[in-house]
């Protein structure tokens, strides 16, 4: 229930942004507008302005909206005798203008929450990244250390979530790309330049979470205790809160994921661990208990610290820039990802649906309110890029319509707009089924 909602609340905040574009522009051209619904199918409720006769309604089925203009005449030859208030009967330029107001609308609304987001500033996990995966892209680039991230292509990275934008914009892109790093816990400022390839990717490596594939591991932070559960084996073995593990037997630990990779893999059996505690070193002995799961794994009770964190936050003004280059960023990742996988340089699989979209609205908003403000700015580009693409039954089609009829001089015939419905139908349908299943496939268990 709790993902229906906020499914539902994604929908119609950004649809009927959307259709308020086309509603605005309308009245801008003077073109009267029938009905606003919020949702499709029968009106459960309606209230006619007395002052613009606008009837406002919400329907049955809460699917985002639409906005029912006057059409009048659809004859090319008959638009001059239509009434002024016909959309129809409106210069081209004027119903260009009408169609593209949706998806700029939605443009804008991302640029605005990006703005709002870096104004209010937002608490993010610092970028730092562990030892890559062995033989993995990032560990042929010299990723087999901790490092901080300082900038890519010599722009300063403030976050992970920043550097992981800008890697990810570069990747599909295939372009190769420039990382000055440090190592955690180094002292020189200047740091080293690390290059990343990716100009020989595979259609198989745009797949999923790209970056994890090609190697690169958030850093989780030191292995220091933040909390000891009562009755477990850290607590029998005298571990602490506080206590920073340094080694379990030869092996160094460099974050709690690297400790807790080993405890897994040792239920029952005997660990010597070097701990770091106010200063002196200490060795302990533990016995990870077997874990209550169907999986033979080790558990040990102790909650780590997790890594560290930062604030993004800026001035009204400067925030304008960092808000319009997230939206550039965000608008030509997606423009290239589509394109990819429409000419089968990236898998299908990276099309979602309304499951995905229902888990990660679900998952962005369990983390606070900027968290589902920037998940909807995201969508919010989407759906700018996806209006936009030339099939008959979004607004890209009906401005790819325009563009004919400016360049021939009249409108495309009846049997061509009749074509042009069936195949986007078409098209629409295989899209939707696409993202359906993949949407089904994500949620299956791994074999």
């Amino acid at each position: 229930m709790q993902q229906i909602a906020y499914f539902l609340l994604t929908v119609s905040v950004l649809v009927v942004w959307h259709e308020l574009g086309h509603y605005w522009a309308a009245r801008r051209c003077g073109v009267r507008v029938q009905r606003f619904s919020l949702g499709f199918g029968p009106v459960l409720l309606s209230r006619v302005s007395r002052k613009t006769g606008v009837e406002w309604a919400v329907s049955a089925v809460p699917l985002g909206g639409y906005v029912a203009m006057d059409e009048g005449r659809s004859s090319a030859d008959d638009r001059t005798a239509a009434s002024p208030g016909h959309f129809s009967a409106q210069p081209l330029s004027n119903r260009a203008f009408i169609i593209a107001a949706g998806p700029l609308a939605n443009l804008i609304l991302a640029a605005v929450l990006y703005w709002l987001i870096a104004v209010v500033g937002s608490t993010a996990t610092a970028p730092q990244l562990a030892r890559s995966t062995e033989g993995s892209l990032f560990a042929r680039a010299g990723f087999t250390e901790p490092v901080q991230v300082l900038s890519v292509d010599d722009e300063s990275v403030l976050s992970l979530r920043d550097a992981s934008m800008r890697l990810l914009s570069r990747a599909t892109a295939r372009d190769q790309v420039n990382v000055r790093v440090r190592p955690l816990g180094a002292t020189s400022m200047d740091g080293k330049v690390l290059t990343l390839d990716f100009s020989g990717l595979s259609r198989a490596d745009i797949d999923g979470n790209i970056l994890s594939r090609l190697g690169m591991v958030p850093y989780a932070g030191p292995a220091v205790i933040a909390e000891v559960s009562a009755g477990g084996a850290a607590a029998a073995a005298g571990l602490q809160p506080g206590d920073r593990v340094l080694q379990a037997g030869e092996v160094a630990i460099e974050s709690g994921a690297d400790l807790a990779s080993i405890v897994r893999a040792s239920p029952e059996r005997a660990l010597s661990l070097t701990v770091l505690r106010a200063g002196q070193t200490l060795q302990l002995s533990i016995v990870p208990k077997l874990s209550a799961g169907s999986v033979r794994t080790g558990v040990i009770g102790v909650r780590f610290t997790g890594p560290e964190r930062v604030t993004e936050r800026f001035e009204p003004l400067a925030a304008v820039a960092v808000a319009a280059k997230q939206t550039w960023d965000m608008t030509a990742m997606t423009v290239r990802m589509l394109w990819q996988i429409a000419t089968g340089q990236a898998a299908l699989s990276n099309l979602s649906g309304p499951i995905t979209i229902a888990d990660v609205a679900t998952q962005s908003a369990s983390f606070g309110l900027i968290s589902f403000l920037s998940f909807l700015a995201v969508v919010s580009v989407g759906l700018f890029v996806f209006n936009l693409l030339p099939i008959p039954q979004l607004d890209g089609g009906h401005l790819l319509y325009f563009a004919y009829e400016a360049m021939t001089g009249r409108a495309p015939s009846e049997r061509a707009l009749l074509l042009g419905q069936r195949v986007g139908l078409i098209v629409l349908g295989l899209v939707m089924a696409i993202a359906l299943s993949n949407d089904v496939i994500r949620r299956l268990p791994a074999s």
